[in-house]
């Protein structure tokens, strides 16, 4: 629900498959200190089978 950014991740490959940002996910990012541009939340993205090879990180996981 874009509520608390636990569930942030870095896209490393596939962002051009994802849905635009929507303002909350944005806001709620926004809050984060480390911030990366290719930062999104789990929690907002829908999968589907376009999105076939995304690869995402957990966010600050080394």
């Amino acid at each position: 629900m874009a509520l608390c950014a636990t569930c942030c991740v870095d896209v490393l490959e596939g962002e051009e498959k994802l849905n635009e940002m929507t303002d909350d996910e944005y806001a709620m990012l926004d809050t984060l200190p480390d911030l990366l541009p290719n930062s999104r939340l789990a929690c907002q993205l829908q999968l589907n089978n376009n999105m076939d090879g995304l690869k995402v990180k957990l966010h600050g996981v080394s």
